[in-house]
C-alpha cells in the first residue's frame, strides 16, 4: 500500500459497519479497497484517489521488495550472513 498524500487505513468491526458508514455523502469517508478479515473489515480510504493498493503472490514478486534483501528481524539474518552482506557491498 502506498498512501501517497492523505490515504489512511480505518478499521470496522465488521462489512455492515463498512456499509453503514463508508461511501456515503454525509461523512466524507471513502473507501476505495476493503480486505474482510476473520472478525473484522480492513479499508483503505483514499479521498483524492492518489494511493495504491499492489496484491502479490510473495515478496518475491514485488519489484521493490525484491531489491530490499534479508529482513534483519529473520531468523536467516545470521552474524555470518551479515558479514557476507558487508563483504558483498562495494565502495566507489
Amino acid at each position: 500500500m502506498h498512501f501517497r498524500l492523505d490515504g489512511q487505513l480505518l478499521w470496522f468491526s465488521n462489512g455492515k459497519e463498512l456499509l453503514k458508514l463508508a461511501n456515503r455523502a454525509e461523512n466524507g469517508v471513502h473507501v476505495d479497497v476493503a480486505f474482510e478479515l476473520d472478525k473484522s473489515v480492513l479499508g483503505f480510504a483514499d479521498r483524492r484517489h492518489f494511493g495504491r493498493v499492489h496484491v502479490w503472490e510473495s515478496a518475491n514478486d514485488s519489484p521493490g521488495l525484491r531489491v530490499l534483501g534479508i529482513d534483519p528481524l529473520s531468523q536467516d539474518f545470521t552474524s555470518s550472513r551479515f558479514a557476507q552482506c558487508l563483504l558483498v557491498q562495494s565502495v566507489p
